[in-house]
């Protein structure tokens, strides 16, 4: 007992999870676009779907979003990521999420 109160249990680091084949074939694909490894591309969407959660803004409302300047649906996916990249720099991006979440908390009160 006086060991346990010495030196207490320490919850390891890193956990092992299942997840299906075709998230992690997709976060590899992603990760090599990012420079990112796949458990870090997999990190980094788990922490953009915990910002979205809290910022109130819904995943319809996010995709929308994205999808307002977009005027060719049939645009590559290098395509996109050059406009969302583009969208991140000029500060645009943010400013729509704002701007959508504040209408959010505004139609909640």
């Amino acid at each position: 007992m006086l060991e346990a109160l010495v030196n207490p249990p320490v919850a390891p680091s890193h956990l092992s999870v299942k997840l299906p084949a075709a998230l992690v074939t997709a976060a590899k694909e992603s990760a090599q676009t990012f420079r990112r490894s796949t458990a870090g591309q997999i990190e980094y969407w788990a922490a953009l779907g915990r910002k979205m959660e809290s910022s109130g803004l819904t995943i319809l409302q996010a995709e929308q979003a994205l999808q307002q300047d977009s005027t060719n649906s049939s645009d590559s996916l290098e395509a996109h990521m050059t406009k969302m990249k583009a969208a991140n720099s000029s500060g645009a991006l943010k400013r729509q999420f704002h701007t959508i979440v504040a209408s959010n908390q505004a139609l909640a009160n």
